[in-house]
């Protein structure tokens, strides 16, 4: 076997591999614009010339990995902030999409422990548009640390007034609250000739790495936290989509004449769903599981929300002169109402924040019940009463599909 050559012994991972990395080190994503030092800072702490480095140009062009064997940090370099809208929303995308791939790969708190956030110290301000684009990436990582590294640092009286400036940016920003910043750091990554006698040296890397080792751990506790939220919502789409399918199919079942009764053919549709849901927030088969169906199937609770459905949708005109289609309309909207609180409680079982064990079933399902149905039947009867009279099966299931997406119990989800 030939002899292993240094570029292959140090080949950087591609960014997807990092998924399967569990080696302790303290993940760091850099964030900063276009030119401020990124690639340098790599170079710097890994002591290597790893990442392609220039003066004043963007040279990073897709979100890449940097590591070494024996430095704890590994560094998730990404494209440099630009200012114009596409870029920034290309930007957005490609980070969203990393982070996403990263809990749908199971290994997300093996993914993003900590900012740095790279600013220019030659340029000495912090605007808003970078804040608000770090303030975009911790929205889906809550709680992250941020530590504020200002690159460039060649002066010390510059260096302190240039520490003052971004503190009171900071300071200044309305969304201040959202960006956990544990540290405004000055560094020179590596010496820098201000003339032919005199050289600044490089300085601040100590620092920097201290206080990255220092605030790892609660960067950690905050990646495994976000990544099951960002898992929940993942899930949570998932499982809408299937409830839209469920609910339009439930509405074709009610429209179609058979010499059975719907609640024959309907409730096995609504088991299915209530099955699948749940194996989508890992509750697949098992007492717990069981429970759940049970209650939500029961004929009170069902019965109860068949009825409410039932008498507001016959004050729709346009439903009550049609008695197939109205049939077909309530089948759709009970089964809606039914797997968005099966989702609110499956959900919250994955989150933790249902305890199976302390739980009553049938409180708690009575409960959602009882949040749901007014809500969906009021958002479902005012977008029926802006059709037209001709109301088709068409119209009224695309509404049905388009409720969950836009209720507002999913924002409130989100916060």
């Amino acid at each position: 076997m030939s002899r292993q050559s240094r570029a292959e012994k140090n080949k950087l991972p591609d960014y997807e591999k990092i998924f399967d990395l569990r080696d302790g080190k303290i993940n760091v994503l850099l964030l900063g614009t276009s030119g401020a030092g990124k690639s340098t800072l790599i170079n710097a702490v890994l002591c290597d010339e790893y990442a392609q480095t220039g003066e004043w140009r963007a040279v990073t062009d897709r979100i890449r990995v940097y590591q070494k064997d024996d430095i704890p940090i590994r560094m998730i370099d990404t494209v440099g902030f630009e200012f114009a809208k596409r870029q920034q929303r290309r930007i957005r995308k490609d980070l969203k999409s990393f982070i996403k791939a990263s809990v749908k790969e199971r290994s997300a708190e093996e993914l993003m422990h900590m900012i740095w956030l790279c600013v220019d110290g030659t340029v000495r301000r912090l605007d808003p548009e970078v804040l608000d684009y770090v303030r975009d990436v911790c929205g889906m990582w809550k709680g992250i640390p941020v530590i504020v590294v200002i690159t460039k640092s060649y002066s010390a009286p510059e260096t302190e007034e240039n520490v003052a400036v971004i503190k009171e940016a900071l300071r200044r920003y309305k969304h201040a609250k959202d960006l956990n910043i544990k540290d405004v750091i000055p560094v020179v990554a590596r010496a820098y000739p201000v003339s032919e006698d005199s050289i600044v040296q490089p300085v601040g890397l100590d620092l920097l790495v201290e206080s990255t080792l220092k605030h790892g751990p609660e960067g950690l506790a905050s990646a495994r936290a976000g990544a099951r939220q960002l898992d929940a919502k993942i899930k949570r789409g998932m499982a809408y989509s299937l409830i839209a399918a469920s609910s339009a199919a439930a509405g074709i079942v009610g429209m179609v004449p058979v010499p059975v009764p719907d609640a024959a053919i309907l409730v096995p549709l609504q088991s299915r769903m209530i099955k699948k849901i749940s194996a989508i927030f890992g509750l697949k088969g098992g007492a717990v599981a069981d429970e759940i169906a049970r209650n939500l199937l029961r004929a009170g609770a069902v019965t109860l929300v068949a009825k409410n459905a039932l008498n507001y949708l016959k004050a729709i005109p346009a439903l009550a002169a049609a008695g197939v289609l109205l049939n077909g309309a309530v089948a759709a909207i009970i089964t809606l109402i039914m797997g968005a609180v099966c989702e609110e409680i499956t959900e919250g079982v994955f989150l933790g924040k249902i305890d199976p064990e302390k739980t009553d079933w049938l409180v708690e399902t009575e409960k959602l019940y009882g949040k749901y149905s007014p809500k969906l039947l009021e958002s479902f009867g005012q977008s029926l009463s802006k059709v037209s009279e001709d109301l088709s099966a068409d119209q009224v299931f695309d509404i049905v599909k388009k409720l969950l997406f836009r209720s507002p119990d999913k924002s409130e989800k989100e916060q």
